[in-house]
């Protein structure tokens, strides 16, 4: 057998748009992985078994500058195929909860109201599985199940970010 990397760059310089392919060959086999300008990944098999992980801009940051959000994207969907079939669907959706009163906040795009929690809901197959929640001003982080109904950890954290308390509350 023929064993082989490939490494073929492709750059597309008008709109700064840059694309990273690699190609692993086993024989005729070839197993392709492209890495997308805005930080997707996409992989093929050669026995048609696609796996492409999509990216979204990091929301906490979006709500500071949009530029600077789209500049560190997180993973927000995998999709697995077999043989153009889907097999499964795995999904972040990210959030954030803002302060109920009218307060100004320094910064920020949107309403001016601080944001007070961070979450982020895990969907498999268009089920909502888990939901984490980090919440700000008690340094906190819970994790339901379910939406929200059961509360499956708590962990409590100090200033420096190291957890004192964990458990179910």
């Amino acid at each position: 057998m023929d064993y082989y990397w490939g490494f073929l760059f492709h750059l597309l310089f008008h709109s700064s748009v840059l694309n990273f392919v690699l190609l692993f060959c086993i024989g005729e086999a070839e197993h392709r992985t492209s890495v997308l300008p805005d930080g997707s990944v996409v992989s093929v098999a050669p026995w048609s078994h696609t796996v492409s992980t999509d990216t979204v801009p990091y929301s906490v940051l979006s709500d500071i500058d949009p530029v600077l959000g789209e500049s560190f994207p997180v993973p927000a969907k995998q999709k697995t195929e077999i043989g153009g079939d889907l097999a499964n669907r795995f999904e972040w959706r990210y959030f954030l909860r803002r302060a109920q009163g009218t307060g100004k906040s320094g910064g920020g795009r949107s309403s001016g109201k601080p944001v007070v929690q961070v979450g982020r809901k895990l969907r498999v197959n268009g089920e909502n599985l888990l939901t984490t929640e980090y919440d700000r001003e008690t340094g906190t982080v819970a994790v339901f199940m379910d939406d929200r109904i059961t509360e499956l950890l708590n962990v409590t954290y100090d200033r420096t970010a190291r957890p004192v308390k964990w458990g179910p509350r």
